[in-house]
Parts: structure tokens; C-alpha cells; sequence
């Protein structure tokens, strides 16, 4: 009896152990199947946003290539520019080189015939100085007025016969001489600038005809030379400086032939 006993104790004993040990295994499994559930879901989002990281990324890096290729073809139109930026000053700098070669060529040549003129100029000055005079009572007698006024009839006759060259050189000679004076001194820079213009010498026409008209601001020869004097300056590109010359004329000598003149020229300007 008591054996029986004993065994019935120890049988439920040994179910009541198994039991629990069953019951804890289900649970252990239970959790560690929510926990691989739980795992596996865990895994699929980061999964998922593994997948838009890297769609991000993909963007972005599309992006990149994008911004660069953008950057390189600036980077090439800014390249394109600064070359011809540069073609465009290298051909500035040679229009340059080639303006101030052919002003220095200008010059050059100015200065040869201005020369060439100043070696006229002492030669005829040499000539009169040799020129040999008649000797007699009368010849002694003249004063040095009357034989000024010799080479001063001799340069406007010269002058008046359209003998420009050699009355240029004559009247350069008079318009150095002390005793050239008023109204002949005017006369002297009134047919050297018109001389010079006849010569096509337009600035140094101008230059005298500018002296004639500030020395003798109320001299007649200013009728003629004010005309003549705008017209050198029109022919040198000068209109602005051509029309003054013009309107000065017709309001200082607004009843000459060359006032009338001057009008129908500033109507055409």
C-alpha cells in the first residue's frame, strides 16, 4: 500500500516536472518566434529603407553627374569666351600697333616736308641776302623801309599771280621781319593761309588765318579768311570748329560776299 502510494506520488511528481519544462519550451519557441517575426519585420523595413537610401542616393548621385556635367559645359562656354575675349584684344592691340605705325609714318613725313620747307626757306633767305643791288644815287638814298617794302611788293605780286610755293616762301621771310607791321603783317598772314590752303597745308592754313583774326580782330582780310578758314577746317573733318568759323563770319561781317557764302554753307552742313 504504501509503495503504491509512493509510485502514485512520484508518477504526478514526474508529469507536474514534465509539464512545466513542456510549458516553458512552448513558451522559449512562442518567444522566439515573435522575437524572429518581430526580427524578420524588423529586417524587411530596414530593408525598405535600405532601398530608399539607396534610391536617395541614386537621385543624388544623378543629381551630381548632372551638376557636373552643367559645371563642365559653363566651365567650357566660360573658357570659349575668355578666348575670344582674347582674340578680340589681340586684334585691338594690333589695330593699335598698326594706327600708331602709320600716325609715326605721318609724322615722320611731316617732318620732312616741314624740313624741306625750312631748307626752301633759308635758301631764298640766302638768296636775298646775295641778291646784288644796282648802285646808285637813288639806290643809297632808300632807307631800309623802302626796301622791305620792295620784297613785300615782290611777295604779293608773286602772290597775286598764283605763284603759291614761291610766295609762300616770300611771305615767311616778311612775316619774321620785325618791320612787318599792322596792316601789312595782316595782309602777309592772310595770303600765307590762304597760300597754304591753296597747297592743301589745311592745318597750317588754319593756324594762320587763326593768328590773322586774334591779332586783327577787325581787319577786312578776316572777311575772306574766316570763309577760308572754315572751309580748311570742313576739309579736315572739323565741322563742328567750321560751323563757329562760319557763324562768326556772318555776325562780324554779316554784308561781304563772304558772309553770303559762309550762310549757304552752313545750310548744307
Amino acid at each position: 500500500m504504501r509503495y503504491f502510494a509512493l509510485m502514485t506520488i512520484t508518477f504526478f511528481v514526474l508529469t507536474s516536472c514534465a509539464t512545466r519544462e513542456e510549458i516553458q519550451r512552448r513558451e522559449l519557441l512562442k518567444n522566439l518566434s515573435d522575437e524572429v517575426q518581430t526580427g524578420q519585420k524588423t529586417s524587411s523595413e530596414v530593408i525598405a529603407k535600405i532601398q530608399q537610401y539607396e534610391e536617395r542616393i541614386n537621385v543624388l548621385d544623378g543629381k551630381i553627374e548632372e551638376m557636373n556635367h552643367h559645371k563642365d559645359q559653363n566651365t567650357l562656354r566660360e573658357f570659349e569666351s575668355i578666348k575670344n575675349n582674347l582674340r578680340l584684344l589681340k586684334e585691338e592691340i594690333e589695330a593699335m600697333k598698326h594706327s600708331e605705325e602709320q600716325r609715326f609714318t605721318q609724322i615722320e613725313t611731316k617732318q620732312n616736308e616741314q624740313q624741306k620747307y625750312l631748307d626752301q626757306v633759308i635758301g631764298t633767305l640766302d638768296k636775298l641776302s646775295h641778291t646784288p643791288h644796282k648802285k646808285d644815287k637813288k639806290s643809297d638814298t632808300k632807307s631800309d623801309g623802302e626796301s622791305e617794302k620792295s620784297a613785300y611788293d615782290t611777295a604779293m605780286s608773286t602772290y597775286a599771280q598764283g605763284k603759291y610755293q614761291e610766295a609762300r616762301e616770300m611771305l615767311t621771310v616778311l612775316l619774321h621781319d620785325k618791320g612787318t607791321k599792322g596792316q601789312k603783317l595782316a595782309k602777309v598772314l592772310h595770303n600765307l593761309g590762304m597760300s597754304e590752303y591753296h597747297l592743301g597745308n589745311y592745318e597750317a592754313s588754319s593756324a594762320y588765318f587763326g593768328r590773322l583774326y586774334t591779332d586783327f580782330p577787325s581787319s577786312s582780310f578776316n572777311s575772306t579768311g574766316l570763309l577760308t578758314l572754315g572751309k580748311a577746317l570742313a576739309k579736315m573733318g572739323k565741322k563742328d570748329e567750321a560751323k563757329q568759323a562760319f557763324q562768326e563770319l556772318a555776325d562780324k561781317f554779316p554784308k561781304t560776299k563772304s558772309a553770303q557764302e559762309a550762310s549757304k554753307l552752313l545750310e548744307k552742313m
